[in-house]
């Protein structure tokens, strides 16, 4: 059971580093299309984390789904609104 919870430890510190390190850029970056790709990119890789999160869980279901692309949409319109 530890090693399940070190398991999932490690696979949210890794989202959180790319998104530490990813945000910042944000700031430098001048090209407008550069920072869509960026922040398209951040709301696609949490939903695609917690998906193969769940998935490997064997808990996803529609809901699941669901919560996750609705909480990587707010992820983008919260980054686009910010950033643009």
């Amino acid at each position: 059971m530890r090693t399940h919870h070190v398991h999932h430890l490690f696979q949210y510190s890794i989202l959180i580093a790319i998104f530490l390190v990813t945000i910042p850029l944000l700031f430098i970056v001048t090209n407008f299309l550069v920072k869509l790709l960026i922040i398209f990119g951040l709301s696609a890789l949490y939903l695609l984390v917690g998906v193969w999160h769940h998935r490997e869980e064997k808990k996803i279901n529609k809901a699941i789904f669901l919560e996750y692309l609705a909480i990587s949409l707010l992820i983008f319109v919260v980054l686009f609104s910010l950033f643009r």
